[in-house]
């Protein structure tokens, strides 16, 4: 098929969007290759090569996204995230050192990342020097919540997260009974009375007793704890 055909010269992206894939999924890589070329118009060509490496890392077609990275001129907002939901952490890498990222998106790919669960990934944002605080205290909490106890782990290990994260993300790993996350999270730091009570709460009510005897304040037991608790309500 010519790289002139009524598809690909549709203003339709959906059209577009159909035809890159169906010749991404038949091997024709020259024929995209074609593509991402054929237009001399400047705005033409950056769209083409976002389309096109759009479509390569949804088909997992790496070395193509890679190439299309490595070639420059597109628009890597869309690209970081599609990476790391997929967990290709070569590409993600590649995009870092395209600079095509700006830095506000690499907090959203880290959190996308900590919540797959693809450690990689994390570890790769997180050498990019570009991640602040408030970035790993988002993504620890989802980490948590889901049980990535890697990825925890890393995000504790590079650099302060605050008491309010910290405590935010032993409420979630308590929903599950992520007992190892809790006590990463723990050993980190202290975390708020208000952040343990409630945190012991759902890990008691959804019957996680390990949860719950790690929670409990340092030489009291379940009973007396529980009493003090219902003490303090009735006051």
């Amino acid at each position: 098929m010519s790289i002139t055909s009524v598809e690909l010269r549709s203003k339709n992206l959906e059209t577009k969007l159909t035809t890159l894939a169906s010749k991404i999924d038949t091997g024709e890589l020259e024929f995209i290759r074609a593509f991402i070329t054929n237009d001399k118009e400047v705005s033409c060509h950056r769209e083409n090569n976002t389309l096109a490496l759009r479509i390569s890392l949804e088909k997992r077609s790496i070395p193509l996204a890679i190439e299309i990275i490595q070639g420059g001129d597109f628009e890597g907002t869309e690209a970081l995230l599609l990476a790391v939901q997929g967990g290709h952490t070569a590409c993600v890498k590649a995009l870092l050192a395209s600079k095509a990222v700006s830095l506000s998106n690499i907090g959203d790919a880290l959190y996308e990342a900590a919540k797959k669960g693809h450690l990689d990934c994390v570890e790769a944002l997180l050498s990019s020097g570009a991640v602040s605080d408030v970035n790993r205290g988002r993504a620890v909490r989802p980490a948590a919540r889901v049980g990535h106890l890697s990825c925890v782990e890393a995000l504790l290990a590079s650099g302060p997260i605050s008491e309010a994260y910290r405590g935010g993300a032993v409420r979630y790993a308590c929903y599950q009974g992520h007992l190892a996350c809790i006590e990463a999270l723990l050993a980190n730091g202290a975390i708020s009375e208000s952040d343990r009570a409630e945190a012991f709460e759902i890990a008691n009510d959804l019957g996680h007793s390990a949860c719950v005897q790690v929670l409990l304040p340092f030489g009291v037991s379940l009973n007396q704890y529980l009493t003090a608790r219902r003490s303090l309500a009735r006051e």
